[in-house]
């Protein structure tokens, strides 16, 4: 059966190079799907998240000034595996992009922007202290608006329920992992309590809804 096995994917971007800007999404949509013998799945706008990123973000911020919103475009732009390396000044542009999201795109995507914030944070937080905050508040405010929205990537198969690794698949799992790596609190002797800043973050994730909050509680545990 040519339809079973291994399906190899193809992320050449070439095929977007030459396209107008405005006319990238669209482009990538058309040559995007398997081959005939469905052996092969082409994903340009994969490779030009990877190898060309600037130009990926200005499509889909342009898509998104016109009232578009290509969702599994913009979780593979945000892949950790492709934005880790990113220099700071391209960091700082993507943060910016993720602050302007309309809440209701935002909360689709959520998870793998978490992803994205903690692979890339540590270095926001480092170099643009100001705009680290706007993403952090970001999160918190769409969390406590959309609590059903902001679950694990795990799915409860039984009754027993492993908060852990929940929290871990979690966007509240993933701010604590980001929290617990502020450099705010190392350091600090026997004598000294936590910064206040790094306690009201704290407490910011101690108030989130719902089983965010549970997340948040296992991550701390």
């Amino acid at each position: 059966d040519g339809r079973t096995g291994y399906v190899k994917t193809v992320t050449d971007w070439s095929v977007l190079a030459d396209v107008p800007l405005a006319k990238v999404i669209e482009a990538a949509n058309a040559k995007k799907g398997r081959s005939g013998d469905f052996r092969t799945e082409y994903d340009p706008f994969r490779g030009l998240s990877k190898e060309q990123p600037l130009r990926a973000i200005s499509a889909l911020t342009r898509e998104m000034k016109s009232g578009g919103f290509s969702q599994e475009y913009w979780s593979d732009f945000l892949d950790p595996a492709h934005r880790k390396a990113d220099p700071p000044r391209l960091s700082a542009l993507v943060a910016g992009r993720v602050c302007q999201m309309p809440g209701e795109n935002f909360t689709r995507i959520i998870l793998q922007a978490a992803r994205w914030f903690l692979e890339c944070g540590s270095q926001l937080r480092e170099s643009q202290s100001p705009l680290f905050d706007r993403v952090w508040r970001k999160f918190i405010d769409t969390i406590q608006q959309n609590a059903d929205a902001s679950g694990s990537a795990l799915v409860r198969n039984t009754d027993e329920i492993d908060w852990a690794t929940e929290a871990l698949n979690s966007p509240a799992g993933k701010l604590v992992e980001l929290h617990m790596e502020d450099p705010a609190k190392k350091g600090l002797s026997r004598k000294q309590g936590l910064p206040g800043a790094w306690t009201k973050r704290a407490d910011e994730l101690l108030s989130l809804p719902k089983d965010s909050r549970r997340y948040v509680l296992t991550m701390f545990a």
